[in-house]
Protein backbone atom coordinates (compact mmCIF):
# COMPACT_ATOMS: atom_id res chain seq x y z
CA UNK A 1 0.00 0.00 0.00
CA UNK A 2 2.17 2.47 0.97
CA UNK A 3 4.77 2.02 -2.21
CA UNK A 4 1.60 2.62 -4.15
CA UNK A 5 1.07 5.84 -2.30
CA UNK A 6 4.96 6.41 -3.13
CA UNK A 7 4.36 5.90 -6.61
CA UNK A 8 1.36 8.54 -6.73
CA UNK A 9 3.24 11.53 -5.30
CA UNK A 10 6.12 10.75 -7.56
CA UNK A 11 4.35 10.37 -10.66
CA UNK A 12 2.68 13.90 -9.68
CA UNK A 13 5.97 15.33 -8.26
CA UNK A 14 9.57 13.81 -8.35
CA UNK A 15 13.36 14.83 -8.85
CA UNK A 16 12.94 14.89 -12.27
CA UNK A 17 10.11 17.41 -12.85
CA UNK A 18 8.54 15.04 -15.03
CA UNK A 19 4.78 15.58 -13.86
CA UNK A 20 3.57 12.21 -15.24
CA UNK A 21 -0.10 12.69 -14.06
CA UNK A 22 -1.94 15.72 -13.45
CA UNK A 23 -2.93 17.18 -10.62
CA UNK A 24 -6.56 16.61 -10.87
CA UNK A 25 -5.35 13.06 -11.39
CA UNK A 26 -3.35 13.05 -8.08
CA UNK A 27 -6.60 14.92 -6.02
CA UNK A 28 -8.73 12.23 -7.77
CA UNK A 29 -6.86 9.20 -7.30
CA UNK A 30 -6.05 10.27 -3.40
CA UNK A 31 -9.45 11.76 -2.38
CA UNK A 32 -11.65 8.84 -3.90
CA UNK A 33 -9.73 5.92 -4.72
CA UNK A 34 -7.20 5.93 -1.94
CA UNK A 35 -9.61 5.55 1.00
CA UNK A 36 -11.30 2.88 -0.90
CA UNK A 37 -8.21 0.78 -1.34
CA UNK A 38 -7.67 1.34 2.13
CA UNK A 39 -10.71 -0.23 3.52
CA UNK A 40 -10.82 -2.76 0.72
CA UNK A 41 -6.88 -3.92 2.81
CA UNK A 42 -8.68 -3.66 6.21
CA UNK A 43 -11.25 -5.87 4.78
CA UNK A 44 -8.60 -8.45 3.89
CA UNK A 45 -6.47 -8.08 6.92
CA UNK A 46 -9.48 -8.27 9.16
CA UNK A 47 -10.32 -11.38 7.44
CA UNK A 48 -9.70 -15.10 8.27
CA UNK A 49 -8.74 -18.17 5.72
CA UNK A 50 -11.54 -17.58 4.01
CA UNK A 51 -11.16 -13.98 3.02
CA UNK A 52 -8.83 -14.44 -0.11
CA UNK A 53 -10.98 -13.58 -1.80
CA UNK A 54 -11.50 -9.51 -0.13
CA UNK A 55 -7.83 -9.98 -0.86
CA UNK A 56 -7.53 -10.88 -4.08
CA UNK A 57 -10.31 -8.15 -4.45
CA UNK A 58 -8.22 -5.49 -2.41
CA UNK A 59 -4.89 -6.63 -4.61
CA UNK A 60 -6.91 -6.17 -7.75
CA UNK A 61 -8.68 -2.45 -7.34
CA UNK A 62 -5.69 -0.84 -5.59
CA UNK A 63 -3.35 -1.76 -8.49
CA UNK A 64 -6.08 -1.35 -11.15
CA UNK A 65 -6.99 2.42 -9.46
CA UNK A 66 -3.69 3.64 -8.22
CA UNK A 67 -1.45 2.52 -10.48
CA UNK A 68 -3.63 3.91 -13.38
CA UNK A 69 -3.24 7.37 -13.57
CA UNK A 70 0.81 6.79 -13.72
CA UNK A 71 0.31 3.82 -16.43
CA UNK A 72 -1.48 6.23 -18.85
CA UNK A 73 1.06 8.24 -18.95
CA UNK A 74 2.88 5.99 -20.98
CA UNK A 75 6.48 5.96 -18.84
CA UNK A 76 8.30 2.83 -18.23
CA UNK A 77 7.45 1.40 -15.03
CA UNK A 78 11.27 1.57 -13.70
CA UNK A 79 12.36 4.89 -15.55
CA UNK A 80 10.04 7.95 -15.41
CA UNK A 81 13.03 9.39 -17.59
CA UNK A 82 11.73 6.87 -20.81
CA UNK A 83 8.24 6.16 -22.58
CA UNK A 84 6.68 2.50 -22.33
CA UNK A 85 9.18 0.25 -23.95
CA UNK A 86 12.23 1.63 -23.98
CA UNK A 87 15.31 0.32 -22.29
CA UNK A 88 17.86 1.73 -20.83
CA UNK A 89 21.38 0.67 -18.43
CA UNK A 90 18.88 -0.40 -15.71
CA UNK A 91 16.47 -2.21 -17.75
CA UNK A 92 19.16 -4.42 -19.22
CA UNK A 93 20.68 -5.01 -16.28
CA UNK A 94 17.68 -6.06 -14.90
CA UNK A 95 17.18 -8.68 -17.73
CA UNK A 96 20.92 -9.90 -17.31
CA UNK A 97 20.23 -10.45 -13.80
CA UNK A 98 17.05 -12.71 -14.34
CA UNK A 99 19.05 -14.50 -17.16
CA UNK A 100 21.76 -15.20 -14.85
CA UNK A 101 19.38 -16.42 -12.14
CA UNK A 102 17.32 -18.67 -13.86
CA UNK A 103 19.72 -20.50 -15.80
CA UNK A 104 21.63 -21.13 -13.12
Amino acid sequence: MFALILLLQFAYKNTYGIKTISEEAYKNTTEYYLPICEEKIKTCNDGDDASITSCADAFIYCNTYLNAPYLESGRNIYDVRKFGGETGRGAKDRRSVATTVYTT
